[in-house]
């Protein structure tokens, strides 16, 4: 009998039955990272970048810009963390510091906009379900995805131009008035 023969078989086959009893879209938590902060949801009106922004703006305390937005997330890319029912990953565009993903809810009742802060991972979106939907009268599919919107995170300053020239003119009015005092005519 051919041992080493007989024990290769079956290590491949072993293998090939591991690999058919995994889902074909899992991918290992060290690729993409624990999941991500869940900071808040909402249902709003609508979805324009602006809405957005306002509504993300009010939860950070600062102006944050949506620099992408994919439209073509309903269902694709989106993969089955290795070991877990709930987690779910996304390969993202820009490496946003937060983003929101968009749900059609239909006529339920059930939030529209959910905001993450992207932490460990930044080329992945990684939702846990669980956390996202808990209190929410929501049976969730991918194919509910509208939207994930990717934003920078970074402060814009929201002072007015005229604030800037006002402070300029003061200063100055200010080194005007010094110099004169040290020269007088």
């Amino acid at each position: 009998m051919d041992y080493p023969r007989r024990i290769s078989h079956l290590i491949a086959g072993v293998l090939l039955l591991s690999c058919a009893a995994m889902p074909a879209n899992a991918i290992s938590l060290a690729v993409v990272g624990a999941a991500d902060d869940f900071r808040a949801s909402t249902r709003l009106a609508n979805s324009s970048i602006a809405t957005e922004e306002s509504w993300v703006s009010g939860i950070l305390g600062y102006a944050a810009n949506i620099d992408y937005r994919d439209n073509t997330t309903a269902s694709d890319g989106w993969e089955l963390v290795n070991g877990s029912e709930d987690h779910w990953a996304h390969r993202l565009a820009t490496d946003p510091a937060f983003y929101v993903l968009k749900l059609g809810v239909g006529k339920s009742s059930a939030d529209t906009h959910y905001l993450y802060e992207n932490f460990a991972n930044l080329s992945w979106a990684v939702i846990d379900l669980s956390e996202m939907l808990a209190g929410q009268n929501l049976d969730f599919n991918f194919g509910r995805i509208s939207h994930i919107s990717e934003l920078d995170g970074s402060t814009t300053d929201l002072s007015e131009p005229g604030s800037f020239a006002l402070l300029m003119i003061g200063f100055g009015l200010l080194g005007a008035a010094v110099a004169k005092r040290s020269h007088p005519i």
